[in-house]
C-alpha cells in the first residue's frame, strides 16, 4: 500500500497520513484473517500457534476470533497514532528560517481573543466541567475540591481556585511554545498548530505535576485536614486527580484552538 514511500506520513497532508495508514492497516487486518481462516479451516491452526510457544494440544487457549480482530484493531490504532504523531513532530514552522529578532517581535503580537478564550477554558471550563462529572454525580470528590473547602461560597471556590491554577501553567506552556505568536493559529498548517498545543502542553503538564507535589505538602502541613481525610491522600487519588486535571484540560483546550482555527 506504499506505507513507507516519503509521502505517506505528511506534516501538510495528516488526513492523508491517517488514510495511508488505515488503508495499509485494513490490508493487514485482511491478510491476517485469510491466513487464520486457511490454518482453522485445515486444522493446522493449532500447530501454527504451537511453533509460537503453545503447548498442543491447546485449543482451550488460543485466542479466540474476538481477541484475535481486538489484537488487530489495536495494532491499526496504534500505527495510526504513530504515524499522526510522527508527522505533527516533524512539520515546520512558518517561521523557521527568520532571524531570531524578526521571529521575537512576531510573537510579541498577542491575540487577545485567543487569550482570553484560554483563560477561559483553563481557568473555568475545565474546573467546572470536572466538578460536574464527577462532584454533581456523586461519583468521586477530588482533593482539591476538598482542600478548597466550598462549604459557604458553594463549588464556586474550588473552581477558581484550581482553575486559576490550571491557566498559570497553561500559560507558561503556551508562552513557551509560542501558541500566541503571529502563526499559531495559521489556517492552513494544522500540523504547526499542534505541533506547538503538544509541546505547551508537556511544559504545562511538568508545572502541573510540580504544582501537585507543593499542594500535597501544604495539605500535609495542615494537621486538621490531613486527620480528617488521611485515607483519601492516596498515591492512587493524587494520580487519577492529577490525569483527570491533564486529559479534561488537553480535551477543552484542543477543541477551544481547533475550533477558533476554524478546523472544527
Amino acid at each position: 500500500m506504499g506505507a513507507f514511500q516519503t509521502d505517506a506520513v505528511n506534516p501538510q497532508n495528516l488526513l492523508k497520513t491517517i488514510q495511508r495508514t488505515s488503508f495499509s492497516g485494513l490490508v493487514t487486518a485482511w491478510l491476517a484473517t485469510v491466513v487464520r481462516s486457511v490454518l482453522f479451516l485445515s486444522g493446522r491452526l493449532e500447530g501454527a500457534y504451537g511453533l509460537t510457544g503453545y503447548l498442543a494440544p491447546s485449543s482451550h487457549v488460543l485466542p479466540s476470533y474476538e481477541d484475535f480482530f481486538i489484537d488487530l484493531l489495536f495494532e491499526v490504532f496504534l500505527l495510526v497514532a504513530w504515524r499522526f504523531t510522527f508527522a505533527v513532530l516533524f512539520a515546520a514552522s512558518p517561521l523557521e528560517g527568520e532571524d531570531e529578532e524578526e521571529e521575537e517581535e512576531e510573537q510579541a503580537n498577542i491575540d487577545s481573543k485567543l487569550l482570553f478564550g484560554d483563560l477561559l477554558v483553563a481557568g473555568f471550563i475545565t474546573p467546572a466541567f470536572l466538578i460536574e462529572v464527577f462532584v454533581k454525580t456523586e461519583t468521586y470528590i477530588p482533593l482539591w475540591a476538598i482542600f478548597w473547602d466550598g462549604s459557604d461560597t458553594g463549588i464556586w471556590k474550588p473552581i477558581f481556585a484550581h482553575g486559576s491554577v490550571l491557566a498559570m501553567c497553561w500559560f507558561a506552556g503556551a508562552f513557551v511554545a509560542g501558541a500566541y505568536s503571529k502563526d499559531a493559529m495559521a489556517p492552513i498548517d494544522l500540523a504547526s498548530i499542534l505541533k506547538r498545543l503538544w509541546t505547551a502542553g508537556i511544559v504545562a503538564t511538568v508545572l502541573l505535576a510540580a504544582s501537585n507535589v507543593l499542594g500535597n505538602n501544604l495539605i500535609e502541613s495542615q494537621q486538621g485536614f490531613a486527620t480528617a481525610y488521611a485515607s483519601d491522600i492516596t498515591m492512587q487519588k493524587q494520580f487519577f486527580d492529577f490525569t483527570a486535571d491533564v486529559l479534561f484540560a488537553a480535551l477543552s483546550l484542543t477543541t477551544w484552538r481547533l475550533w477558533f482555527g476554524k478546523y472544527i
